[in-house]
């Protein structure tokens, strides 16, 4: 994807993104922040972006690559999907929701994505690959967060935020009979193990992990938590699985202005550094997504600055500093060589551009 990106960026690109992109070798210590810590810095003063997706007549709030990267899917404030070739083109775009896109997926395999929007109770299914783009509305009875479908494209995952008296909650449907196999409660994050259809990793709003057995429709294993990286006295003011269901990243704030995302496998004892932001500092981690390879994190701190965090190593791998809108939280695409972003520089815009590789 990356040469043929480049190899057309001239063509479609007349404008300059003005950012500056701080590479960092490997950190002295896990942190961020004001840390007191001496790093290595290489800036790029100006970066010309890969593609402009311009298409939105409102912000653009929700974005995603298909797994192959062969697809760009984008979603508006006023309810707009476009779905965008890999060189920029438009393949289709429709209004499919009344409200902001609340989330955008593609299928394991691509041909199905599936969308939510701000206070409409149903779930569309646009199917890809068909040659008329052919989409199926799922109608459900409460207010939707989040929905995706499992490897094989018969069951789909819905989450249920908090309304009125009712506690969030996770539910699996049957794609063709629409009918309702399993309901969990106080569940605000899930994940289906990447080729298994049966396996559902579930995680509470209190930290509390479960693996679930769709065939047996029971949990096959329950884990109260990673020690290492739970904090007893804190309630989590974030939650974010890894694509391979593997890790966790659990935000908290930890005192005045102090802010820790804690990082690890969920079912040992195994944790990794976490990114810390200093108390002195007045930025705040506002967005927090993994790459899709489930290998680094991308997070936003205050309006200008996005980092790419490699998790094994505890270090940032490219701090890109930028007119950020806050809209979606920037996205890698499947091998971390493009960012997707939006930013002040361009209304109604999606910016792509190459990601820095780290100096040594």
């Amino acid at each position: 994807m990356k040469n043929q990106i480049t190899s057309k960026a001239t063509k479609i690109i007349k404008h300059t993104l003005i950012a500056t992109v701080i590479v960092l070798s490997t950190l002295p210590s896990a942190t961020c922040g004001n840390t007191g810590s001496v790093m290595s810095k290489y800036l790029f003063p100006t970066i010309e972006p890969d593609m402009l997706l311009k298409g939105h007549s409102s912000p653009i709030c929700a974005a995603t690559f298909s797994p192959e990267d062969s697809l760009i899917a984008t979603g508006s404030t006023e309810g707009k999907i476009i779905i965008w070739n890999q060189d920029g083109t438009i393949k289709d775009s429709r209004k499919v929701h009344k409200g902001a896109i609340q989330s955008l997926r593609f299928s394991e395999d691509g041909s199905f994505l599936v969308s939510t929007a701000q206070g409409d109770n149903f779930v569309n299914l646009w199917y890809v690959n068909t040659p008329d783009y052919r989409r199926q509305r799922i109608d459900m009875q409460e207010p939707i967060q989040s929905a995706f479908l499992s490897p094989d494209n018969t069951k789909m995952v819905v989450i249920t935020p908090p309304f009125h008296d009712i506690p969030p909650f996770c539910k699996v449907m049957d794609i063709i009979t629409k009918h309702c196999l399993v309901k969990k409660e106080d569940i605000i994050a899930a994940q289906f193990r990447p080729g298994n259809n049966e396996k559902l990793l579930m995680v509470s709003d209190n930290g509390l992990f479960t693996n679930f057995n769709m065939k047996t429709k029971s949990s096959i294993m329950s884990r109260s938590r990673n020690d290492k990286i739970y904090m007893e006295d804190r309630q989590p003011t974030g939650i974010c699985l890894s694509p391979d269901a593997k890790i966790v990243a659990i935000t908290y704030a930890t005192g005045g202005n102090s802010e820790e995302v804690r990082i690890g496998n969920y079912s040992s004892d195994e944790a990794y550094p976490s990114i810390i932001r200093d108390k002195d500092s007045e930025v705040i981690i506002t967005n927090l997504k993994f790459s899709p390879d489930s290998t680094k994190i991308i997070y936003v701190t205050g309006s200008k600055t996005v980092h790419i965090w490699d998790i094994e190593s505890g270090s940032i791998d490219a701090k890109i500093e930028c007119e950020y809108d806050h809209e979606f939280c920037p996205i890698l695409n499947s091998d971390n060589t493009h960012i997707l972003m939006d930013s002040q520089e361009y209304d109604n815009t999606a910016v792509m551009f190459s990601v820095p590789e780290t100096q040594k």
